[in-house]
């Protein structure tokens, strides 16, 4: 029987040389991931300078990945590994290291649909189509167990403005996606997919295969310009960095 959890140790310790520490420092620079096929037509996870520039392949594995999230403090990020045979792992990625903690969850757990972290760092809830987890993928021991309640609900779906005064929700009214700020909706547009809080200010989403960076105050939508852009992009999650304005 296949254990429930696996820990893989991270990488030596010291300074070590990932696919994107030339392009970015996570945890201190703005960056956005994305799912998106190479031109092996592998799904992997890739990521980009937040304000434009060249898209670096971050995983190169043969199963498919998908639902990646950003932890609070922007130097990991959660996300599911689907194997061929249907079987899941949730990965906590160290993007410093690139050193893995994966967690195999319950059989229960098959179809996840977010994935949001505690504003710790410390869990993850997840929202699956047969209900709620949370997994606390410590060093050395992990768990994914069933759970419930709002707050946990919550964690799972994208929070806007700081503070934060609305949740990115399936509009009730009508089809696409809503800022919803207790009963008030106010709808994202036609063909939005996948949208996600872009630091304090901004949303990002998905258009027509491209992103878009839309401010909460009004306005147009930006568009950054990013080379090497994976094929169909999609699900992407965003970090606003620490650096202050002047580093």
């Amino acid at each position: 029987m296949r254990r429930h959890w696996l820990w893989v140790a991270a990488l030596a310790s010291g300074c070590s040389v990932t696919p994107i520490m030339s392009k970015i420092t996570p945890g201190e620079d703005p960056f956005v991931m994305v799912v998106g096929e190479g031109s092996d037509a592998a799904t992997d996870l890739f990521v980009a300078p937040a304000a434009g520039g060249e898209f670096t392949r971050l995983t190169f594995t043969r199963p498919a990945e998908e639902l990646p999230e950003l932890a609070p403090e922007g130097r990991r990020v959660a996300f599911f590994r689907r194997y061929d045979d249907g079987h899941l792992e949730l990965v906590v990625l160290n993007l410093l290291t690139m050193g893995e903690i994966r967690v195999v969850p319950p059989s229960s757990l098959r179809h996840p649909i977010r994935l949001g972290w505690s504003p710790g760092g410390d869990s993850l809830a997840i929202a699956d189509s047969t209900g709620l987890y949370l997994a606390t993928p410590g060093a050395g021991s992990a768990a994914i167990t069933p759970a419930s309640g709002a707050r946990l609900d919550s964690l799972t779906w994208e929070r806007l403005g700081q503070p934060e005064f609305a949740s990115i929700r399936p509009c009730r009214a009508s089809a696409g996606f809503c800022a919803v700020a207790d009963t008030v909706e106010t709808a994202l547009g036609s063909r939005v997919r996948d949208p996600i809080r872009w630091g304090p200010d901004a949303l990002g989403y998905v258009r027509d295969g491209r992103l878009e960076i839309r401010p909460l105050g009004g306005g147009s939508p930006d568009h950054p310009k990013w080379s090497s852009v994976p094929g169909n992009l999609r699900q992407p999650t965003h970090h606003p960095g620490s650096r202050s304005a002047g580093d």
